[in-house]
């Protein structure tokens, strides 16, 4: 929770001085929509649990929408290696074997809040070498992508700093973020987001690239299928649909959804990890269609 309380302190300061840049804003009128790539997706899930469970908040930011991009939400379901492995590399028997029985110890040690133990059986699994990628956050990719911190050097610019108004506050590499929140990065957060479903005016976007290993496809589908709300049987009725997006001046097949109930879930096609740095014109043309014309089926 102090996560939260410090994304809606942010929040509050954040909307607190677009009045002076945008004339006329107004956060109890102006829809406000909360995004997350990665492991940002818990943290605006815990700030969307905690507007919507204040009253006094609720009425004071115009909360419609959650986006989630790769988040991790169930490590038990997510943190399956060995078949996406399988998927996009030759792994042998020995190998195949050595992978799951390192992904039931991590099982293991989620489900006895040994969060060290699990953190470093995961790094075992992702050893690269057993599948021959370079790249976990995207297996189509040869370079470094998200290795050379490149959105930190995109933070760390100077016209970027003083668009987001963090004065001389550099973005760092987050190492001490990461010790305080170690205990907390897996553990479930599906509850939080059965929270915001039902919620019938706050509607909620997972998208997920089909290249990334480390938060895949396939374990996203199981996280989207063990959800429990109200209009579930809403979005399990309307089956899947590609999405067709124009970006620039084609349109193009960007990827593959379900919708119904107040959720959106997203695989976007030749995507890694974080979308909008693999797939920016489609990531734009896509929070575009979502925020503006939230009903894809047409």
């Amino acid at each position: 929770m102090h996560s939260a309380v410090t994304c809606l302190t942010s929040t509050r300061q954040f909307i607190k001085v677009l009045p002076f840049y945008i004339p006329g804003f107004d956060p109890r009128k102006n829809q406000f929509f909360a995004f997350g790539e990665s492991y940002g997706g818990p943290y605006v899930l815990a700030l969307a649990v905690r507007i919507l469970s204040d009253e006094s908040l609720r009425s004071s930011v115009n909360l419609q929408g959650v986006g989630l991009g790769n988040p991790l939400l169930s490590p038990e379901l997510q943190m399956t290696y060995s078949e996406m492995a399988e998927g996009v590399g030759y792994v042998s028997r020995k190998e195949l074997a050595e992978m799951r029985q390192l992904e039931e110890a991590l099982r293991n040690h989620i489900k006895h809040n040994r969060s060290s133990d699990a953190l470093a059986d995961m790094v075992k699994i992702l050893d690269t070498t057993w599948v021959g990628l370079k790249q976990i956050y995207d297996v189509s990719y040869e370079g470094e992508y998200l290795r050379t911190n490149e959105y930190f050097c995109y933070l760390q610019d100077p016209a970027v700093m003083a668009a987001i108004h963090v004065g001389r506050h550099q973005c760092k590499r987050g190492y001490r973020s990461y010790q305080r929140l170690e205990n907390q990065i897996l553990t479930d957060k599906r509850p939080l987001l059965e929270t915001v479903l039902n919620t019938s005016d706050v509607k909620v976007l997972l998208y997920t690239g089909n290249m990334d290993m480390m938060i895949h496809a396939l374990g996203m589908n199981r996280v989207v299928d063990s959800l429990s709300w109200p209009r579930v049987q809403e979005f399990q009725e309307t089956g899947s649909k590609q999405l067709f997006l124009k970006v620039g001046a084609e349109t193009v097949l960007s990827g593959y959804f379900g919708q119904g109930g107040g959720l959106t879930h997203l695989v976007v096609r030749g995507a890694g990890h974080m979308v909008p740095i693999s797939r920016p014109g489609v990531a734009l043309a896509m929070l575009d269609k979502w925020i503006n014309k939230p009903d894809w089926s047409c």
